[in-house]
């Protein structure tokens, strides 16, 4: 697959800053014990060629712990949460990111996924086409711990790698993108979703009313990390949010959509008659 569609590893993009972006991949993320993985997949987004492009980063924490880490091409924000023990909340950090992104193309992109080089221009290509919401992802490799660490200390991700398990047409998370005109007119993410799980899939069921591409022939490849404390316990963290989950599918996406719409009007509304 790399062979394909190769993945490289720049320590800057090569972009020409007189070039607007046509392409933001926003990220969201909390705490250091990613970090490296973070700034490994924000190193093969530098990678990409044929399109201008940015990379937003929202951390979403208490206080900043990586500003000083993230390389000065891409543009870094801070969301402070209520509280310390606020369970991170990725449609907040994305949200937050599409606002702030400057490309009519935006790639809803976790911090530990590498991309092929062409991958930006590969969304272009799509949404040429006449699509509003692009999935690329064909195959998934799910790098074993040892391959991971291969990744961290070369630089680069060729050789004898090795993959605990390989996904093949994921359709919801990980990466995916959308222009940002769809991105708003279905209420962008649900930020009710404060923890673990179903997001992205709620948001994947909305973007049905939009006309999709779902070709799925690029690779990416996943950096091994341990499972996020709590996620897949029986009661554990993402309970609240699978519950959530089905209440909120038993509404229709054309429903769920109106909802989202009338908060953000609503939020629209209170910071233009806000006095301060």
């Amino acid at each position: 697959m790399l062979k394909e569609w190769p993945i490289v590893l720049n320590g800057a993009s090569s972009v020409d800053s007189s070039q607007s972006p046509v392409v933001s991949f926003v990220i969201g993320h909390r705490g250091t014990a990613r970090l490296n993985h973070l700034l490994l997949t924000i190193k093969s987004i530098a990678g990409q060629c044929g399109v201008p492009v940015e990379c937003i980063v929202v951390e979403q924490s208490f206080k900043p712990e990586i500003q000083q880490h993230i390389p000065d091409w891409v543009r870094y924000h801070f969301t402070q949460t209520p509280s310390a023990d606020y369970l991170y909340n990725r449609s907040w950090a994305l949200n937050e990111g599409v606002r702030l992104a400057i490309g009519d193309i935006v790639v809803l992109h976790d911090g530990d996924m590498l991309v092929s080089a062409e991958y930006a221009a590969e969304f272009v290509h799509q949404v040429n086409q006449g699509f509003d919401v692009v999935n690329l992802k064909r195959f998934i490799a799910y790098l074993d711990e040892s391959s991971t660490g291969d990744v961290f200390e070369q630089q680069k991700s060729v050789g004898a790698l090795r993959s605990e398990q390989i996904i093949a047409n994921l359709c919801a998370g990980g990466s995916l993108g959308i222009t940002k005109q769809a991105y708003w007119s279905i209420g962008g993410m649900d930020e009710e979703f404060v923890g673990w799980g179903g997001e992205d899939t709620e948001f994947w069921d909305r973007c049905q009313t939009l006309r999709v591409a779902n070709h799925t022939y690029m690779p990416i490849v996943h950096l091994w990390h341990p499972s996020q404390p709590g996620k897949a316990e029986k009661n554990g963290l993402g309970r609240s949010t699978a519950d959530l989950f089905q209440q909120k599918m038993a509404l229709s996406a054309q429903t769920r959509i109106e909802q989202l719409q009338s908060k953000l009007n609503s939020s629209v509304q209170s910071l233009t008659t806000d006095p301060n």
